[in-house]
């Protein structure tokens, strides 16, 4: 077993934790996805990054092969992808880990276009109009898809894979750091939910019975924006975007906001059916209604597991890996191992205090 240093590891990574070296080998040498059931302490990202960098070493004489071949070397190497459910999680990979690159959604960087006006106009929100080569958010996306390991948040990747022309995809590994959120990662994302203030926002109407289901999805079947859109364009194109006030940005902003809500209205056309639940919740600020499946199960593969290889999920709370993997709509093809707790007993304590 190669130590931290031999891995290319950052230098505070003198010695492996007992039971890692060994579990980091298991996972490297494992042509079957797996599962790292541990509790904090033991250092499951560490474990997640040793892995990838055991199963890339036999490709650092990419350089050799490409002369051979002609190929490019990146297609030769063996590439990463490391999910996590939260941007702090994500930023903190990068902190222990600086070799691994990251890219976070276009909201986070500023347009070069309108940086004095960052945040309240970003990346997410520009024109188009015109590439700019140095584009925070375009420099961090090619920073990261030409990287042996790059992270980002779930939400992130699912989007690239399904939506944006799924250049995160086809990955050889996906690391999923807190396994067990990422059913309720999954139903987030495939549900639909719709709210009042979002509709006042949008200068859009709920159906004429907002709490009956049908009325719910005669509405969705006849949504259409494309006049909407039209006049704003229409407007705007009177206007050299150097001289936009306030009133042209947020009605571009507007703009934006109705091709996304219409991307989803038509992605939640494309797999509802009549097993999906509905539901209407009523808020001191805001009444909300949602459609949703009864289990992701059956959505896993198509918005997930086909986009890589094969993945390792880590988390320190999987009750029982049968539940978890089948609501994850996975049978019995990967690995598993649990790690008791690293801590001694005497140094966690369990206090009783009823109230």
């Amino acid at each position: 077993m190669k130590t931290p240093q031999e891995l290319g590891l950052p230098a505070k990574f003198k010695l492996w934790r007992p039971g890692q070296g060994e579990v980091i080998q298991q996972i490297a040498d494992s042509e079957l996805s797996f599962v790292l059931d541990a509790p904090p302490g033991l250092g499951k990202t560490l474990c997640g990054v040793a892995a990838h960098r055991m199963r890339e070493l036999p490709k650092r004489s990419r350089e050799v092969m490409a002369e051979l071949t002609n190929q490019d070397p990146r297609d030769l190497e063996y590439m990463t992808a490391y999910i996590t459910p939260s941007k702090q999680l994500q930023q903190q990979v990068v902190d222990d880990f600086p070799f691994v690159r990251s890219v976070k959604g276009r909201a986070n960087y500023p347009c070069l276009k309108h940086k004095d006006d960052f945040p309240s106009f970003t990346a997410d929100d520009c024109t188009g109009t015109s590439t700019c080569d140095d584009c925070p958010y375009r420099v961090a996306k090619q920073a990261a898809l030409r990287a042996p390991i790059a992270a980002m948040n779930t939400t992130y990747f699912l989007t690239e894979v399904n939506e944006a022309g799924g250049l995160f995809s086809g990955r050889d590994l996906l690391i999923i750091d807190e396994l067990d959120k990422l059913e309720g990662e999954l139903m987030n994302y495939i549900s639909f939910q719709v709210g009042e203030r979002q509709l006042t926002r949008l200068k859009l109407k709920p159906p004429s019975h907002p709490n009956e289901k049908q009325s719910w999805m005669d509405w969705a079947n006849n949504f259409n924006v494309a006049r909407q859109l039209v006049n704003i364009q229409s407007t705007l194109s009177g206007l050299p975007e150097e001289q936009w006030t306030d009133v042209e940005i947020n009605l571009h902003k507007m703009g934006k906001r109705l091709e996304r809500f219409a991307s989803k209205v038509r992605g939640f056309l494309n797999e509802v059916d009549d097993t999906w639940l509905f539901s209407h919740t009523v808020t001191e600020k805001d009444t909300s209604w949602t459609f949703r499946p009864v289990r992701v199960a059956q959505y896993a593969e198509k918005y997930l597991w086909r986009h890589a290889g094969r993945f390792l999920g880590m988390s320190g709370t999987i009750l029982d890996p049968e539940i978890v993997m089948g609501d994850l709509g996975i049978g019995n093809s990967y690995e598993y191992r649990k790690f008791a707790c690293p801590f001694p007993i005497a140094h966690r304590p369990i206090y009783y205090t009823p109230k």
